[in-house]
């Protein structure tokens, strides 16, 4: 992992990311905007004296900063947030979910982003959240239950290929694929003895499902491309591939990496790309 950071960062960048690695994690809360407001929930936290701060990352984030169980944070048993890291929920800033959109979210479980989308369009449209593992549909059907999310609809599915009824059907995409999970370390420490042979088969995986995410985008949609790794193989390589394969689609803004920072946010890379319109 050195090797791979110094090389792709630089020295200096390289020994950021190893400090923050070796720092405890932060744990941010993504306030439900469906049923409270970021002030109020602020209120509520200095109220029980639990020190924090608002994230500078994400419209709707709040760093706790300093661990404590779930069950204890105020508004917990009333759905008023959900665990989700600043630099995951500013990814889906990024997208500009909007009322009365269709949003597809192909690698859903546990079902963190298709939360936030449905905050982002409150609750006014549809997202259809996808999940390779039966057992795992529960943890997005149940968390939505709780947050009093009711355009969310959950269904198993390969995601490196898509029905028929899906095709050019959705106005967003959400393409958060498997990864190495070098951003993370922090929280899953097991990630430093991941066999190299496990990592170099990831991003074959991973444009699989994003070519598959593009085939469900209607012109002039958007969709958003995202890993928890540090590791360029599987991010902007992987977008970089898929834009040389199919002209249809152009980068919007720049490709972000978010470099991990202790009791902050995690390691993250998020790319933005737009279906051009088919008269262009």
């Amino acid at each position: 992992l050195v090797s791979l950071w110094q090389d792709a960062y630089g020295k200096e960048i390289c020994e950021e990311i190893l400090c923050a690695q070796n720092t405890p994690s932060a744990v941010t809360l993504r306030i439900n905007t469906l049923k409270t407001d970021m002030e109020t929930m602020e209120e509520a936290l200095r109220e029980e004296s639990i020190p924090h701060h608002r994230s500078t990352l994400c419209k709707n984030g709040i760093v706790l900063e300093k661990s404590m169980p779930i069950h204890l944070i105020p508004g917990h048993s009333d759905g008023f947030f959900f665990i989700q890291d600043a630099a995951a929920q500013r990814a889906i800033d990024r997208l500009e979910i909007k009322v009365g959109e269709k949003v597809l979210d192909l690698c859903a479980a546990p079902g963190g982003k298709s939360f936030a989308a449905a905050m982002d369009m409150k609750d006014r449209g549809s997202i259809l959240s996808l999940e390779l593992h039966p057992q795992r549909l529960s943890l997005i059907k149940d968390g939505a239950e709780k947050l009093g999310i009711r355009s969310i609809s959950a269904e198993t599915n390969d995601s490196t290929s898509i029905r028929d009824e899906w095709r050019n059907a959705f106005d967003k995409v959400i393409c958060d694929v498997p990864c190495s999970g070098f951003g993370v370390i922090a929280k899953k420490p097991d990630i430093r003895h991941k066999k190299k042979e496990d990592k170099d088969s990831l991003p074959a995986l991973q444009l699989a499902i994003l070519k598959a995410g593009a085939e469900a985008l209607r012109p002039g949609g958007r969709i958003l491309y995202s890993t928890c790794t540090l590791n360029p193989e599987e991010n902007e390589k992987v977008v970089n591939a898929f834009l040389e394969e199919d002209p249809r689609f152009i980068r919007i803004g720049k490709e972000e990496t978010l470099f991990p920072k202790g009791g902050e946010n995690d390691g993250f890379y998020s790319d933005l790309l737009e279906r051009r319109n088919d008269k262009n």
